[in-house]
């Protein structure tokens, strides 16, 4: 009897460890990412994966939760980051949801209504402003030149038929001046969180299939990482994002 107890002891210490080995520290950015990852989370518990979700307040918070070592994955913003971050070991495994850049106006009922040499707030930061000036081009407002690719910025702006006065403006300060000015471009992430919804709101936004899509990233890709991109990019997680945000976080899978 002793020696079944052993054994049986034994066997639940295997079956703990196992366990443990199936924990995976997820780090995420508080707010929409996290709510979501959040869904994955059952999704992947149901099929046997447990994922501890670690939410950041803020991007450079992940970046060092990464660098530290404190996660085993993170769902990052987009690819562009991800390389910004110089994180040789963590790899792209997949991609997660995007926030889309949208066009919004207090003034206007459509960009056809905006005004020859209106003024246009895009945000200062590099990558934001990037995205903004993509979308103004893919609205055909202005032309960029073609070497400049996703790091756009104004002074690679070639064509602007109708004079459009670019206005450059930290993110902080783009809410502010959307009654001021007859069109801003606002980051997704940004806008949700001042109850915009670009599928709603907007004049104007990105497509899910972006460049700045956002990626799921793990430092040791394994078995566990393929359950993770497929439970996150499951039927579950897609109908939830979409009732929840009603097409305004775009699923780029």
């Amino acid at each position: 009897m002793h020696g079944l107890k052993l054994l049986a002891g034994v066997g639940l210490a295997v079956l703990a460890s196992w366990a443990n080995a199936q924990a995976v520290r997820i780090g995420v950015l508080a707010g929409i990412d996290a709510e979501v990852m959040q869904h994955a989370a059952q999704v992947a518990a149901a099929k046997g994966l447990t994922l501890q979700i670690q939410a950041y307040p803020d991007i450079s918070q992940l970046r060092a939760a990464v660098a530290q070592g404190a996660v085993d994955g993170a769902s990052v913003p987009d690819a562009q980051t991800l390389a910004r971050w110089q994180q040789p070991a963590l790899k792209e495994v997949g991609t997660s949801i995007t926030l889309p850049m949208g066009l919004y106006s207090r003034q206007l009922p459509n960009l056809r209504a905006l005004r020859n040499g209106a003024r246009i707030g895009i945000p200062a930061e590099s990558g934001a402003q990037s995205r903004a000036l993509i979308l103004l081009q893919n609205y055909g407002l202005i032309q960029l030149r073609d070497s400049a690719g996703i790091q756009a910025r104004i002074a690679d702006v070639t064509v602007n038929p109708r004079g459009y006065q670019l206005v450059a403006l930290p993110e902080a300060r783009l809410l502010a001046a959307l009654p001021k000015l007859p069109l801003v471009a606002l980051p997704g992430d940004f806008a949700l969180q001042h109850q915009l919804y670009p599928a709603r709101d907007a004049l104007g936004m990105e497509d899910a299939r972006s460049p700045w899509a956002g990626v799921l990233a793990a430092v040791t890709p394994g078995a566990w990482t393929t359950q993770w991109r497929a439970a996150y990019q499951s039927p579950a997680v897609a109908a939830f994002v979409l009732t929840r945000y009603q097409d305004s976080v775009r699923r780029p899978w």
